[in-house]
């Protein structure tokens, strides 16, 4: 197709093309505004300058030269649907702890905190879903529908997995860090411990662009569940409706336990612990292996380049 970019009345770029209808105009111009933006973050001066002065005056062109619209939300972008999921919360146990320190010691903290809930996360398969991260926890939902019973079965295996995967990283980080930096995040990788958290109810999703919100009572009772009185640290809660969907669970110790909470009232659980694997600890004195030294600049250069460049994070367990 035929066209050109041309200077018109009032300070207005165009692009005019022959034949063309104004859905297919304002494409054009889009079109050409990346294309400029791209001549003028990669140009020399001069030209960066015309580019940017393009750029900031480019319209489509039809009868009469309209400027670009933004897309308008429509209800689709904005749905509210009611569903029944599986809510599944995992959370670090000593977080808090870990980050009491200098600052020095937090951004190593923070770097291990990460890694650990993405070796987490890098673990769950569709249709278990991350929905957001909350510090030192992550939230991850599946949609229930067909077979609710096997769904319900896959997703608590996968929760198994999840202390695996948790435990395996714990002790790459530790070998790592053998004979490195002498802070305190760095000496106890070893005290971090992960529990997690399994729900079932009708929770509202809410849609705004590219974010997704889980609202409804179920939603905040699974947040209740991590301030609770276990002895134990690191286990899986079920709560009677996420075990009346799966059915029992074989061959892991478990135990009823209840809370009361007073905006929940009294409330019940089974609390299952899994096998761990066991993790290998070293005494050698800080700063006396090059590699420890190399993983402490490792960690440090990680953590600096997730706060100056906002990296997103990928999930390779999401569908397209």
């Amino acid at each position: 197709m035929k066209g050109s970019l041309s200077y018109a009345a009032a300070g207005q770029w165009t692009y005019r093309a022959s034949g063309s209808t104004p859905r297919m105009q304002r494409q054009l111009a889009r079109s050409s505004q990346s294309c400029i933006l791209n001549l003028r973050q990669r140009s020399p001066g001069p030209v960066r300058n015309v580019a940017k002065f393009i750029l900031s005056t480019l319209t489509p062109a039809g009868n009469a030269a309209q400027p670009i619209q933004q897309p308008d939300l429509t209800a689709k972008d904005n749905a509210m649907e009611l569903k029944q999921i599986a809510i599944v919360l995992v959370d670090i146990s000593g977080y808090t702890h870990f980050l009491q320190y200098h600052q020095a010691c937090i951004i190593h903290a923070e770097q291990i905190i990460t890694e650990l809930l993405e070796a987490v996360i890098d673990t769950a398969e569709y249709p278990l879903t991350l929905n957001k991260l909350e510090g030192d926890a992550a939230l991850l939902y599946a949609e229930i529908s067909a077979n609710p019973t096997q769904a319900a079965q896959d997703i608590f295996k996968q929760v198994q997995q999840f202390f695996n995967a948790f435990k395996h990283k714990q002790q790459h980080l530790i070998d790592a860090a053998e004979g490195g930096c002498p802070c305190t995040a760095c000496r106890q990788i070893d005290a971090l411990q992960l529990k997690a958290f399994l729900h079932y109810g009708e929770v509202l999703i809410k849609r705004i662009r590219n974010f997704e919100e889980l609202a409804g009572e179920p939603v905040i009772l699974a947040h209740r569940w991590l301030k609770n009185s276990i002895g134990a640290s690191e286990y899986i809660l079920l709560t009677p409706e996420f075990q009346e969907l799966s059915g029992s669970i074989e061959g892991m110790p478990s135990q009823q336990h209840q809370e009361t909470y007073e905006d929940m009232g009294t409330v019940m659980a089974h609390v299952y612990y899994p096998e761990l694997l066991p993790l290998t600890t070293y005494t050698t004195p800080p700063m006396s292996k090059p590699t420890g030294h190399m993983e402490s600049m490792r960690l440090l250069i990680k953590s600096l380049w997730h706060r100056l460049w906002h990296r997103h994070r990928e999930f390779g367990h999401l569908p397209d």
